[in-house]
C-alpha cells in the first residue's frame, strides 16, 4: 500500500513539475515582454505569486473574449487565442509558484493620500488576501498603481464585468479618489518584514 501512495506521489510530482516547466517555457515566449521583472515601466499588472484559479479564470475569459483586453488594445486577447486550456494551466501554475517577492515592485504614490486609501481600502482587504482566497479575488498588495487605476476605472464604467467589483469600485469613485486606494494597495509591501 505504501508502495502505491509513493508511486502517485511521485506521478503527482512529476506531472506538476512538468506543468510549471511547460508554462515556464510560454511566459519567456509569450508572456515576460509585458509582465516580466523588465516591464516594471508599463501599466500591466504584476502576475508574480497570483492566484492561480484567478489567472486561469482571466486568461480563459481573454480567450473566449468575455472578458476584452482595453489596457494594450486586445493584445491578451489575441495571446489568450492562441494557448490551449492545459498551457493556461501551466502558465498559471508557474506564474503562481514565484515568489511575488523577486519581482522589483516600484512603489507609486502619485501624489496619492495614503490615509484615505488606506481608510477606503478596507472594504477590499477581505476579497482580496495574499494567504488565498475562495472568492478567485487577485492578490492587489504591491500590484501596480497605474494597472489599479485602470482596473478600478474599467469596473466603475462597467468596461469590465464583475458585478460585485462594478458597485465597489463605483462606490470608490463616488467616495474617495480611486488613486488614493490603487496607491495604498500598491505601496502594501508584504515582502518586508517589520
Amino acid at each position: 500500500m505504501k508502495f502505491i501512495i509513493s508511486i502517485i506521489i511521485f506521478v503527482s510530482t512529476s506531472v506538476m513539475a512538468n506543468n510549471i516547466s511547460t508554462g515556464q517555457q510560454i511566459f519567456e515566449k509569450s508572456c515576460q515582454n509585458c509582465h516580466g521583472v523588465n516591464a516594471n515601466k508599463l501599466a500591466t499588472p504584476v502576475l508574480h505569486g497570483q492566484i492561480e484559479t484567478y489567472l486561469v479564470s482571466q486568461l480563459e475569459s481573454f480567450k473566449s473574449g468575455s472578458r476584452i483586453d482595453l489596457l494594450m488594445g486586445k493584445v491578451m486577447n489575441d495571446v489568450a487565442k492562441e494557448l490551449s486550456h492545459e498551457e493556461i494551466k501551466s502558465v498559471s501554475a508557474y506564474l503562481a509558484s514565484l515568489n511575488p517577492c523577486d519581482y522589483p515592485v516600484t512603489i507609486e504614490t502619485l501624489g496619492a493620500n495614503l490615509t484615505k486609501g488606506k481608510r477606503a481600502a478596507r472594504s477590499c482587504k477581505s476579497c482580496h488576501k495574499k494567504e488565498g482566497n475562495t472568492l478567485n479575488a487577485p492578490i492587489i498588495k504591491r500590484q501596480k498603481t497605474a494597472y489599479l487605476i485602470h482596473s478600478l476605472n474599467a469596473f466603475a464604467a462597467k468596461t469590465r464585468k464583475n458585478s460585485y467589483m462594478q458597485g465597489q469600485a463605483k462606490l470608490l469613485d463616488r467616495t474617495h479618489n480611486v488613486g488614493n486606494v490603487a496607491a495604498y494597495m500598491n505601496a502594501q509591501d508584504f515582502c518586508v518584514v517589520k
